[in-house]
């Protein structure tokens, strides 16, 4: 848990948070990953369905028009 990770993790659906500094609860979600193959796939698909919507082309060109919209009204 530091510098943005809260913001770019939904926690326990595209990954965990573990507090900082804590090798156990570390230890821990990865022995909860290494136990289940599904749990992975699954936090894999929701990782992959964030960044698309967060990241993906169609997002960044609806972004890039705002910008050029608001810099136009100016």
């Amino acid at each position: 848990d530091a510098g943005g990770t809260r913001e770019a993790i939904d926690e326990g659906r595209t990954g965990f948070v573990v507090p900082a500094r804590s090798p156990q609860a570390m230890a821990d979600r990865l022995q909860t990953l290494i136990g289940s193959a599904q749990l992975r796939a699954q936090m894999g698909r929701c990782s992959r369905r964030r960044v698309e919507a967060l990241f993906g082309l169609e997002r960044n060109t609806e972004l890039t028009a705002q910008v050029f919209e608001e810099a136009a009204r100016a």
